[in-house]
């Protein structure tokens, strides 16, 4: 049985870059979890690697997103993986995006990265500027089921793809709403 690292590995050696700049992210990314010996603990610094989902509606009009309350921001669901709980990233990204919006019937699309990002988040009282090493894979859901706020977020609601830039939203979630919009279904959500 793999460990929770060699499944994670396994699917980043499998991600395939959609652009120069995935690549050299996907460099960082391999760089960065070869080299720690506890890429996954939250305390880890000076970064750690977590997990999000870029959620659609079922005809790829829309996203999910919400207004995370500490940094500010649109953004995808996500968080930090939580030990024994979560079995794998995929399980993380599932797992927070029920946390974060009350959404259950979710439906992974593949179980291959979808992307990859590296951020900076902002130093807080309880810890110090750090990097997050996120993965995000693919999730559906519908636009049916209701939202519920978190005290994480400040907002939450579907947004139309080629309604996004209003939203003020940064180049990773622009990059997302691109991957989305050109979508290959039979490249894209293949499992492997």
């Amino acid at each position: 049985m793999k460990t929770f690292r060699q499944q994670f590995f396994s699917r980043l050696c499998h991600y395939i870059p959609s652009s120069l700049e995935q690549v050299e992210t996907y460099g960082e990314f391999l760089r960065f979890v070869r080299e720690s010996s506890e890429p996954f603990l939250r305390n880890r610094l000076p970064g750690h690697v977590t997990a999000s989902a870029v959620v659609t509606n079922p005809d790829r009009t829309h996203i999910l997103l919400i207004h995370h309350a500490k940094i500010g921001l649109w953004l995808q669901p996500g968080g930090h993986i939580e030990f024994p709980e979560d079995a794998s990233v995929v399980a993380t990204a599932l797992r927070e995006v029920r946390e974060e919006t009350g959404l259950h019937m979710l439906t992974l699309l593949s179980d291959r990265i979808f992307d990859l990002d590296i951020h900076e988040i902002p130093q807080r009282t309880d810890m110090p500027t750090h990097l997050h090493y996120d993965v995000r894979f693919l999730v559906e859901a519908s636009m049916d089921e209701a939202l519920v706020e978190t005290e994480e977020t400040r907002g939450i609601g579907w947004f139309a793809l080629d309604e996004i830039d209003q939203l003020g939203v940064d180049a990773s979630v622009r990059r997302l709403v691109e991957k989305v919009l050109n979508l290959d279904s039979e490249k894209m959500l293949s499992t492997g």
